[in-house]
């Protein structure tokens, strides 16, 4: 929670709205805190913020990782949804991305589910994480 405040005031400090990201934080914590539901909350709270203002960018990457989020728990139907209300708002962000390949491999479409994630590894740079690598290498 120290680390969500100083993060608040950073954003405050640069003239950033701070209330998209600052509901995404506090998801993330809650997910640390293995606190899911809440977690869901906030992060759905910041998507209706981000709608409301009109933030595409935002509306793109929360809709994705909600989409990712539901697959883990089986919910495909759901992620289907959000990455088509994702895509539109920025079809080449890595986490779009990252939704499309998933649900093609899902579909059993694995050759162009690989050749997606490759091209969120692409976009995604120093964000790329090694449990994505780890993902990309399975769809092989």
């Amino acid at each position: 929670l120290i680390e969500a405040n100083a993060h608040l005031r950073a954003l405050e400090t640069h003239g950033k709205d701070p209330s998209i990201d600052a509901l995404e934080l506090m998801s993330d914590i809650k997910f640390e805190q293995a606190l899911e539901t809440e977690a869901l909350s906030y992060l759905q709270q910041a998507i209706e913020v981000a709608v409301e203002k009109g933030e595409g960018l935002s509306i793109a990457r929360l809709k994705s990782r909600l989409g990712l989020l539901s697959l883990q728990r089986g919910e495909t139907q759901l992620a289907q949804e959000l990455f088509l209300e994702a895509q539109p708002h920025d079809p080449d962000m890595a986490s779009v991305l990252k939704l499309e390949a998933e649900l093609l491999y899902a579909s059993n479409e694995t050759k162009t589910a690989f050749e997606r994630m490759e091209l969120a590894k692409a976009k995604s740079g120093d964000h790329w994480s090694e449990s994505d690598e780890l993902r990309l290498i399975a769809m092989q």
